[in-house]
């Protein structure tokens, strides 16, 4: 993963697990940049070296989390890597933390491996889609408040229409309308 976000990862609590596929770094910067400025803390893996110090800070900086963040791309269905998946898993199902999925790419049913099938059913309960961010900002306060972080000091900044006029409604909102 990378130091490109320009900023550190977070090492004091409260802060939030950023899981991403390091193919897409270029892609999560400007959304990982864009929640820290609103102050979202984010820890993020900086780390090159792979193995079992690797594995083993994962968990503990997942135990620390308030949650975990998990852009979602079509890299995650690389069928041979699991890594995000385990990191999903013991997020959301061993440890019960608050995991907000946010899909960066439109993922059609034949596009999913079998073996990562049913994550990709779980990850979408509780999921934003960003297929095309015009404004990461405007973005990152979408997913705070998705997340229940309240924002403080900073610029109203209103949500932008779809083209029809209406306001998108969310996976998430969705769920929370109707549960």
């Amino acid at each position: 993963m990378s130091d490109s976000f320009g900023f550190p990862p977070a090492d004091q609590k409260p802060y939030w697990f950023l899981c991403y596929d390091p193919r897409d770094t270029d892609r999560v910067a400007p959304i990982a940049r864009s929640l820290n400025d609103i102050g979202i803390s984010l820890w993020y893996d900086s780390d090159a070296n792979a193995g079992k110090e690797r594995v083993l800070t994962y968990i503990e900086q997942l135990h620390r989390a308030s949650g975990m963040i998990l852009l979602f791309t079509k890299n995650m269905l690389d069928p041979y890597d699991f890594s995000g998946f385990r990191e999903y898993r013991a997020a959301a199902e061993m440890l019960g933390l608050k995991c907000l999925c946010i899909f960066l790419d439109r993922i059609a049913l034949q596009d999913v491996p079998f073996t990562k099938y049913r994550w990709w059913l779980t990850v979408q309960a509780n999921s934003i889609e960003a297929y095309e961010i015009r404004d990461t900002r405007v973005f990152a306060r979408h997913a705070a408040e998705c997340l229940g972080i309240e924002i403080y000091g900073e610029k109203e900044i209103e949500p932008k229409p779809v083209p029809s006029g209406k306001t998108q409604m969310t996976r998430m909102e969705r769920y929370k309308e109707f549960h």
